[in-house]
């Protein structure tokens, strides 16, 4: 699945970010994602989509208005192919257009996870890493889109994957001049003003944040990828608050709730009045979450340097990690992590962990992060035992190495190599010969040896 791609970011940068849209013609010789694989994403989506109780961010739209519409019976689900699913929906809707779009697409498939990361990291090495990325599957039948002229508040990488799309874009100062335009498929005023991008299988168009768009495909299929780039300007003063308020409510919880306060009564020593104690106690709570909510920024930090703004990639499924079983970390892609307050705070694509902070638990986190392979029975002989963190005792035995292991891998941080099977002994006795016992020296030699 993964295409390479020469592009050159700091020159990107400089000319066109935030500044002016720019076409890329066959950025990707290969595909980028293939056809079919962005259909099995689309329906693992959809099947969970359609049972109760699962959040999925998958919404569809019907025809030109792009009202999300009710998608039950509309989603791709045992549909053997795309183009199977294109004519059940188009035979349904009598032939009017529609829409299906995935968000977070990237969380349902590890290869395309990978791939979007490794396409923005370069990008990411000359901006700095947004607070939000996201990989959007988009697949449509329908002439213009429904949204009509309009822009959006993210910087958009959009990959076509297949199919072909024709872009008018136009600068902010446009719309300006026309507001009764925004949000409206009648722009034939305006043409005079627009670019226009041709998009075909390969090609990638950065539409920047406010750049105001519309697209037109005809009557046939489109598919598309957008790598979406939210930079919000209170996004982590907003996040810690979040987390404070957690924190806070959860101490709170266990606080009396009282709505009195005691009376105070002025007597001849002028004694001055007391915080009583049901305030005091909830001014504690406040000031406790300090450490916590350190720990809580941190990992929530880590988690996304290590995903580059992505979601957690999906975790593959637990194994039970044997003695002979040899284990190592890419070294291009270290389990980045920090002591803090006696925790151990990790985090690998998007995934973040906090455990005790033994002192032997690091020095094994720096030998997996090394690159070099080891035998699961060689971490753990080399790095169990006892220590005392923060003036309590601790012991890393074999199975708590073990579970760590079995946890990375989950979180696909290490590579698991199975020892070869040792050949089964023959069962056919050979004959055996009878030796003459060797004289003495014969002895010494043959012991030497």
């Amino acid at each position: 699945m993964v295409a390479p791609f020469q592009l050159n970011w700091p020159d990107f940068v400089a000319r066109y970010w935030r500044k002016q849209p720019v076409h890329f013609r066959k950025l990707f010789p290969t595909e980028f994602l293939a056809k079919h694989d962005a259909f099995r994403i689309l329906s693992a989506a959809s099947k969970s989509a359609n049972k109760p109780g699962e959040q999925v961010a998958l919404r569809f739209f019907v025809d030109k208005s792009y009202r999300e519409f009710d998608a039950r019976g509309f989603l791709p689900s045992n549909d053997a192919s795309i183009e199977d699913y294109t004519r059940r929906v188009t035979e349904a809707l009598n032939g009017r257009g529609f829409a299906v779009v995935l968000n977070k697409a990237h969380t349902w498939d590890i290869g395309l996870w990978r791939q979007a990361r490794g396409f923005v990291k370069g990008l990411y090495s000359e901006i700095g890493v947004p607070e939000s990325t996201d990989a959007v599957i988009w697949y449509s039948r329908t002439e213009v889109t429904g949204f009509g002229v309009h822009e959006d508040p993210i910087d958009n990488l959009l990959v076509m994957l297949d199919g072909r799309k024709r872009f008018r874009m136009w600068a902010p100062e446009v719309l300006q001049r026309h507001p009764h335009l925004v949000g409206h498929a009648g722009y034939e005023s305006i043409l005079g003003e627009a670019q226009t991008f041709d998009l075909e299988p390969g090609d990638v168009l950065y539409i920047p944040q406010g750049y105001y768009h519309v697209s037109e495909a005809g009557s046939e299929p489109a598919l598309q990828l957008s790598i979406l780039m939210a930079v919000h300007k209170h996004y982590w003063i907003e996040s810690i608050q979040r987390d404070a308020t957690k924190l806070i409510d959860s101490r709170l919880s266990k606080v009396e709730k009282s709505q009195t306060i005691p009376s105070f009564q002025p007597d001849k020593a002028r004694r001055s009045p007391e915080m009583p104690e049901n305030l005091n106690t909830m001014l504690e709570a406040f000031e406790s979450i300090g450490t916590d909510l350190r720990l809580a920024v941190s990992r929530k930090w880590l988690a996304r340097l290590s995903g580059l703004g992505l979601e957690a990639a999906p975790k593959q499924e637990p194994r039970e990690l044997k003695d002979t079983d040899t284990v190592w970390v890419d070294p291009s892609e270290p389990v980045l992590f920090q002591v803090q307050e006696g925790q151990l705070l990790g985090a690998i694509y998007g995934h973040s962990f906090a455990v005790q902070a033994h002192p032997k638990l690091v020095e094994l986190f720096r030998d997996l992060n090394s690159g070099q392979k080891y035998k699961v029975r060689e971490l753990i002989k080399k790095h169990s035992g006892e220590a005392t963190v923060r003036k309590k005792q601790y012991a890393l035995d074999a199975a708590f190495i073990r579970s760590m292991l079995g946890r990375l891998y989950s979180m696909r941080a290490i590579q698991v190599e199975e020892a070869a099977a040792r050949p089964a002994r023959s069962s056919t006795k050979l004959p055996v010969k009878r030796a003459t016992k060797p004289s003495a020296k014969k002895r010494v030699r043959s012991e030497a040896r």
